[in-house]
């Protein structure tokens, strides 16, 4: 959940503006979380948020034999595999994505690899920890997690992947729980697209709640953020708005200290090798959380240290791109505020406008979704 955190203006940089400005300033940001804490509270009550992981398998590219002229496949360069016996939401999951399929059991490792005949494989992980996404009351404001998979080469040589994140939303269809103390069932679950119409089976009421749904997607897709690092505290490689790595960017847990695989470039494999691969996703508590730093007055359990100015200067850039993100709402001249944040003076109006209008996103999300999935597709580059 949100986490309140109080801004001492006493301690505050003159330049910030009075006294009496910077207490009001830390009241009303105090004020706008609690406001949150209470709706993300009331909704996670009432219709849990679950959060699926899955692995989307890449299309198999297929050509025409000269001989024969018949159809055949190509060999995948690549196999993905998952580890764990734990499959989260597996039933609900099966609501929300028809095509879903177990993949190859290799009951051996208590793993799972995707064959060519699959599309799609649920992430499946051991434990039930935070870290792990794994959330029993729901997922919410300041959660976090790890994506874990290996890259199993079909061949030895160079090999070059692209992996690919992308949020999606559900909205449910419930039957109202039979005693006070229960929980109403799932009958069934609709994803929010562009397309997604106003039916009778989907229980939209009309045009206006449809455009919350949508609007509350993209806040979702807005507001998760990857990286291809997390040392238990701090955050690095953001992934950006693009939400995509090669391989080669991928960090090698083996190496000491770690390092890239080969960064940029293809990584050099051997066949049946497995290379461990891990990513990491945060939703942000609050914008103070992702744009300043230990040193700030502002801050909030900042996300990157103090020295890493590459990716807070990234998701400045990320949080100005309007056109291909959804961050806030309700604010406009989102980047002349954010610039003015970002100059480091004179912006405490341009920080609450912000910070209200990032919480107001949220709220929107807890108010419209029911489950959040989070999907890697994983390609060979052309």
């Amino acid at each position: 959940m949100k986490e309140i955190n109080d801004i001492s203006a006493q301690t505050l940089p003159e330049s910030v503006g009075s006294a009496a400005v910077a207490e009001e300033l830390a009241k009303e940001v105090k004020r706008r979380k609690i406001k949150l804490i209470k709706a993300v509270s009331a909704f996670v009550v009432f219709a849990v948020v679950c959060f699926f992981i899955t692995i989307a398998w890449f299309t198999m590219s297929r050509e025409i034999s000269a001989g024969s002229m018949a159809i055949k496949s190509e060999d995948a360069p690549f196999e993905l595999e998952v580890r764990g016996t734990n499959i989260e939401n597996e039933d609900d999951f099966s609501k929300a994505d028809n095509d879903y399929e177990d993949g190859i059991d290799m009951e051996e490792l208590d793993a799972y690899q995707t064959s060519g005949q699959y599309e799609k494989i649920i992430w499946r992980k051991n434990g039930s920890t935070a870290d792990d996404g794994h959330y029993n009351e729901g997922l919410s404001p300041n959660s976090h997690g790890k994506l874990t998979f290996w890259v199993v080469p079909n061949s030895t040589g160079a090999l070059d992947i692209e992996f690919k994140f992308k949020v999606r939303g559900f909205i449910g269809t419930y039957t109202p729980a039979a005693t006070e103390d229960a929980e109403p069932t799932l009958n069934d679950l609709f994803e929010v697209t562009e397309s997604m119409a106003v039916t009778a089976e989907n229980g939209l009421k009309n045009a206006a709640d449809l455009a919350k749904k949508k609007d509350a997607l993209g806040y979702i897709q807005g507001h998760i953020l990857f990286f291809s690092d997390f040392d238990g505290t701090n955050y690095s490689g953001f992934l950006g708005t693009g939400r995509s790595i090669r391989f080669g960017d991928c960090i090698n847990p083996s190496a000491e200290p770690k390092a890239k695989y080969n960064a940029e470039n293809a990584v050099d494999v051997t066949e049946g090798q497995k290379y461990q691969v891990t990513i990491y996703w945060k939703w942000a508590n609050t914008l103070e959380q992702m744009v300043f730093d230990s040193t700030s007055q502002y801050r909030d359990n900042p996300m990157f240290s103090t020295s890493n100015t590459t990716d807070r200067n990234a998701i400045y850039t990320y949080l100005k791109d309007t056109t291909n993100n959804s961050v806030f709402s309700g604010a406009s001249n989102i980047e002349s505020l954010l610039t003015t944040i970002q100059g480091g003076t004179n912006f405490s109006t341009a920080l609450a406008t912000l910070t209200n209008a990032y919480d107001n996103a949220d709220q929107i999300i807890g108010n419209n979704l029911d489950y959040i999935l989070i999907e890697m597709s994983a390609e060979t580059p052309s």
